[in-house]
């Protein structure tokens, strides 16, 4: 998935990492300093926490100032100011020639390398003193207070700590457990969910946060930028729940980006229940995946992979790895259920879409219609079409611009979004004599695209399957009925299930068939083009709304919590028989 908007539109597809991405890991390894940057404990110090030996507050490459995360209530610091060498060689030995061995391809070995740096860190943070990592029980008994858990820099907003005790116990595994417990039979305040994310820079998918606070009490991390994109700013950012930015390693890069800071974000917040919303083979979720393991917190990841294909090393290890980490897994499509079962991944594992669509905020709008159909100098009677997305071969823009050639002289196309493939696709409209009647307007804030979709008559989405992808959801389409749009989409990949009772499927790679289709839509009658564009929302608000994604998730949330308190009262048992 791609994080950025619509100037990196196709955020749903995004291909498994491939060999050409090995010197970019390469790179990162260099840069990170190894793999106790990825999955150290907090306890392996300063070294293993900023990647590269350079700490923040002590300048560096990463800046000066933007500050370490403090939790407030020492809980990864414990009793001592200064890490103990031998805790940093701990943390940094092993996970320097686990992710070594990850660049080289030895992926047999890097992964349980990188585990082993982690643990023995953390179990040789424990011998010596420190503090036990989830629950501030170090030197001083220092338990978070509220306001006191903060992020000092980057774009932050302040997390809410709480005083509460661990139920069962406090820290590590018994505590966490006996909180789920407490939680899945309401004996305690409602659950505390860490929801980590790139996608959180688009504004717009800010909804399911406010839709999941209305269940449990939440809060975001996200990177402090991704790519050239910083997080949109958010209109309605009063009402969203708490969204704390982090500096990300190889940020822009999927399935590679790493935060700065892991471990005391989770140590701040305190939660529950780690949502990472990252592939299993992205080395961001098995980040997470370890320090929750570390930190006795049940974490699950999510999945939109629909084809099943061999991950080149080390990320086959890498998934293996998460997979007997995790608690739980989402696939966004059944299509993808399939893929992590075949993999190997036997937990338990729900299909929910990764994000739904507000119907209030995406929705007919007969005023944006006229105002933006004016900005273009399009009439209120011309017939037009729209497309959503990053502009690369596989979106089959240019099928667009061939099937619009050969309709009438009234009918226009709306280009919302960029990508390396808009100067050929300017050059083919100039040739095809259709300039004046495609309108390229680069990459819409998510907050801007209901005004633009509203101005629409129907929404084309001509995806291709190319080696290792097709497309995943196709968000674009759900966005577009949720407005009163009809769309007509592609037989590939996710593309039909999504369309479902709101649009048009044609053959993939059919120009003449999308001409053929989009020509329905024109020739159309008023009332039968008002009932397509009520059955298309409707078909919308039955199925992917983010009230709806929410909910469901939230459910799983409640089963894995309930799973997870089962499983302890079981050891317990085993314990004490």
């Amino acid at each position: 998935m791609d994080a950025a908007r619509h100037g990196a539109r196709g955020r749903a597809g995004v291909p498994a990492p491939g060999a050409a991405d090995a010197c970019a890991l390469r790179r990162g390894v260099r840069r990170c300093g190894g793999c106790a940057g990825l999955v150290g404990s907090r306890v392996a110090g300063a070294h293993a926490e900023h990647p590269g030996r350079l700490h923040p507050r002590r300048g560096g490459s990463h800046g000066a100032g933007r500050g370490r995360v403090r939790a407030g209530d020492g809980g990864e610091r414990g009793g001592e100011r200064r890490p103990d060498p031998a805790l940093r060689r701990a943390g940094c030995g092993d996970g320097d020639a686990g992710l070594r061995g990850a660049a080289r391809g030895d992926a047999a070995r890097c992964a349980a390398r990188a585990g082993r740096g982690a643990r023995g860190a953390l179990a040789a943070g424990r011998r010596r003193g420190g503090a036990a990592v989830r629950g501030g029980r170090g030197a001083g008994e220092r338990v978070a207070r509220p306001g006191r858990g903060r992020l000092s820099g980057g774009d932050v907003r302040v997390v809410r700590c709480d005083a509460r005790a661990d139920a069962g116990g406090g820290g590590g595994v018994g505590g966490g457990a006996g909180r789920a417990a407490a939680c899945a039979h309401g004996r305690g305040t409602a659950v505390k969910v860490l929801y980590v994310s790139k996608a959180l820079v688009v504004a717009a998918y800010r909804d399911k946060l406010r839709e999941l606070a209305a269940h449990v009490d939440v809060a975001a991390l996200v990177p402090e930028r991704w790519g050239e994109q910083t997080p949109e700013p958010d209109p309605d950012a009063a009402s969203a729940p708490p969204i704390l930015t982090r500096p990300a390693l190889l940020h822009g890069h999927n399935h590679f980006h790493v935060y700065r800071g892991a471990g005391a974000v989770l140590d701040a917040v305190r939660p529950d229940l780690v949502h990472i919303d990252e592939e299993p083979y992205s080395i961001v979720t098995l980040q997470f995946a370890e320090l929750c393991r570390a930190r006795g917190i049940p974490s699950l990841f999510f999945a939109w992979q629909n084809l099943a294909k061999r991950l080149p090393p080390p990320f086959g290890a890498l998934r293996a790895r998460v997979f007997r980490l995790v608690a739980g897994g989402i696939a966004g499509t059944a299509a993808a259920a399939r893929v992590l079962r075949d993999a190997g991944y036997r937990g338990p594992l729900a299909v929910i879409p990764q994000f739904g669509v507000n119907p209030v905020r995406f929705a007919p709008d007969a005023r944006a219609r006229a105002d933006v159909r004016a900005r273009l100098g399009i009439g209120e009677g011309a017939f037009l079409v729209g497309f959503g997305g990053r502009l690369v071969p596989e979106k089959g823009v240019h099928l667009l611009l061939e099937a619009l050639a050969s309709l009438a002289g009234d009918a226009h196309l709306l280009v919302m979004g960029d990508g390396p493939e808009r100067p050929r696709l300017e050059a083919q409209a100039a040739q095809g004599g259709i300039a004046e009647r495609v309108h390229f307007v680069g990459a819409v804030p998510s907050v801007a695209m209901p005004r633009w979709l509203a101005a629409l008559d129907v929404l084309a989405l001509p995806s291709l399957r190319k080696k290792g992808w097709a497309e995943q959801f196709g968000r674009i389409l759900v966005e577009a009925m949720a407005c009163g749009v009809p769309v007509v989409g592609s037989a590939t990949g996710e593309v039909p299930e999504v369309v479902g009772e709101g649009g048009v499927v044609v053959p993939e790679a059919d120009a003449a068939a999308l001409a053929a289709a989009l020509r329905g839509f024109a020739t159309m009658s008023p009332d039968a083009l008002a009932e397509a564009r009520l059955r298309a929302r409707a078909w919308v608000c039955s199925r992917y709304t983010q009230e709806r994604v929410a909910r469901e998730t939230v459910e799983f949330y409640r089963q894995l919590m309930n799973e997870q308190s089962g499983g302890a009262a079981s050891r317990r048992r085993v314990a004490v028989g």
